[in-house]
């Protein structure tokens, strides 16, 4: 007890020698160039040579889309952030390191896709920029890119040579208490049976973005029976789930800073004794972007590393050399429509291991044989309906249902067909919310669409501030509506849909990117499937999770279509 109160009575003594100072919110982006003139200059020329490599440079849309990006960076003066990561991406790739199609809301940006941050055209899979950045956002752009794991650290100590050991600096990272690791540990010290644990969280999906425990329960029968038999465990976990467990330097996020890192952020030695920030970036605690700070995530993917090996070995054998980031040799770069029926059938054919998001679990490839889908806004959709929310509540099984034409459907108003036809009257991604926001409410500006999606996404409107914000967005919606007579009950139904879909609708620019790479895996799989299998049962061989049980199913998969492996 006298240690607690010393430690109280030091913590408070302390406290009262802080003095209230403000931290520099200011941009502390490098200077890539003499000048934003400079940059804005590269930044065209990277831009004409993608219209031309695309064969877009007297397209109408694509440059009047060009330019209305570009007037964006130019008032939020960000040309030096997209030089530095274009230039990234652009050795990366120059260097045969394999570069993910793209992730997150920054694949809805024409230049991220001309400049070759990204391998997917926004216009051609109807994404929005708006989604990405718009002249209302006061922090800077976010941008994050997947490199193949074991060619990461390359890109890494290039941003290294290239600004400064001084200048780039890894993030830290707080671990939080997810739902396996605290119901383990909780389960470990009240000496639970090990393997009824593992049993129990081994029920748990792989996707709980946006869930609860209490939510994981109603939707886990296994979960269910286990805290049913060990009520304190689900007691504990309940206080510990989200709770910060420690601290450690993460993978692959760095900042890049201005001055010395030593100068602007507090700083602390890693393990392995180099520098790292004592700040972070975590969801609800964000002390990184929003105070200036050019942060880049180079994350590591495995199935990247498979794809670059595959590729490898399809040129050693057969002397072709695959370019996934070339639209003209694949077409499906520029519209979801553009597949081949044999690599989209692979989808629905149960044998999905090496393909990206759809591999290793039962519940993704019964869906996608319940989808059955055709083209690639099918594969989209599947990816952002795999989610507890989307499952517990129906609507991805009723999507599949809708689909295939066994169950009868309508739009609440006609105006919505160009928006909702492709997702069976779902409003399933962000970006659908915020176009049909916009298209009905009065006076909706693109920009605005992005803030409300984040009011009644995020859960804003419960407090004061948040009520307001929806009170006016809501009587921006009804005066456009009765602007274009559409009665009250069709707006109130729409209205509805909105509120309740945002709370569990996806970003489409992420579930592209990723909807992409997938295919490509697909492909790979259906026309060079030794070469693939191959390189899966060496990346697998390297997983640090059960790699002999990852192998054998790799083995089984592959025999079953005839590919035999001694």
């Amino acid at each position: 007890e006298d240690e607690i109160s010393e430690a109280i009575s030091n913590t408070e003594m302390i406290a009262n020698r802080c003095e209230n100072f403000a931290i520099d919110r200011s941009p502390k982006i490098p200077k890539a160039t003499k000048s934003l003139l400079e940059a804005e200059r590269i930044i065209r020329e990277w831009c004409q040579e993608g219209l031309e490599r695309i064969g877009k440079e007297n397209d109408k849309e694509y440059i009047e889309r060009l330019e209305n990006e570009l007037s964006v960076m130019r008032k939020l003066k960000v040309f030096d952030y997209f030089v530095i990561v274009g230039d990234m991406v652009r050795w990366a790739k120059d260097q045969g390191i394999r570069v993910g199609p793209g992730r997150g809301s920054a694949v809805g940006s024409l230049v991220n896709y001309l400049i070759r941050i990204t391998a997917v055209d926004p216009i051609g899979y109807g994404l929005l920029f708006e989604r990405f950045l718009n002249e209302h956002r006061s922090s800077l752009p976010d941008i994050d890119v997947d490199f193949q794991s074991d060619k990461r650290d390359l890109v890494k100590q290039y941003l290294h040579d290239k600004w400064g050991e001084e200048y780039v600096v890894n993030i830290s990272a707080f671990q939080s208490f997810g739902f396996r690791a605290v119901i383990s540990d909780v389960a470990r010290v009240l000496n639970v049976p090990f393997n009824e644990v593992k049993r129990a969280t081994s029920s748990i999906p792989q996707k709980t973005w946006g869930e609860t425990l209490e939510s994981l329960i109603e939707i886990t029968p296994e979960l269910q029976k286990f805290f049913e038999k060990y009520p304190k465990v689900k007691l504990h976990a309940e206080r510990l789930q989200g709770q910060i467990k420690g601290q450690s330097e993460h993978a692959g996020a760095v900042i890049i800073t201005n001055k010395p890192a030593l100068d602007c952020i507090p700083m602390m030695r890693s393990k392995d004794g180099g520098m790292v920030t004592q700040w972070s970036e975590r969801a609800n605690a964000q002390l990184i972007s929003p105070y200036g700070f050019l942060k880049i995530d180079c994350l590591a993917t495995d199935g990247l590393t498979m794809q670059a090996e595959t590729i490898r070995r399809i040129e050693e054998n057969t002397g072709k050399k695959i370019n996934f980031d070339n639209p003209r040799e694949f077409p499906f770069l520029e519209s979801p429509y553009k597949v081949d029926p044999k690599v989209i059938e692979m989808f629905s054919s149960g044998h999905n291991l090496g393909i990206f998001q759809f591999a290793g679990s039962s519940g993704i490839v019964g869906l996608l044989k319940d989808i059955r889908p055709e083209n690639l806004e099918h594969i989209i959709a599947t990816n952002a309906l795999y989610r507890p929310g989307t499952i517990a509540n129906g609507v991805a099984f009723e999507y599949a249902r809708r689909k295939n034409g066994e169950t009868y459907w309508k739009i609440p108003h006609e105006s919505l067909h160009q928006y909702l036809d492709t997702t069976y009257g779902f409003m399933i991604f962000q970006e659908q919310v915020m176009q049909i926001f916009q298209a009905l409410g009065k006076d909706v500006t693109p920009a605005e669409t992005d803030i409300f999606l984040k009011v009644v996404a995020k859960g804003i409107a419960r407090d004061l501030e948040g009520k307001q914000k929806m009170q006016k967005y809501y009587d921006q919606f009804v005066a456009g509506c009765v602007e274009k007579e559409i009665d009250q009950k069709t707006y109130d139904e729409i209205w509805s849909q909105i509120l309740e879909m945002s709370t569990y609708s996806f970003n489409k620019s992420h579930s592209t990117g990723y909807g992409v790479q997938a295919y490509q895996d697909a492909f790979l799989k259906t026309y060079y499937p030794l070469e693939l299998y191959a390189s899966l049962l060496s990346t697998e061989m390297r997983s640090s999770n059960e790699p002999q049980k990852k192998v054998t199913k790799v083995i089984k998969e592959a025999n079953s279509i005839g590919v035999k492996i001694l």
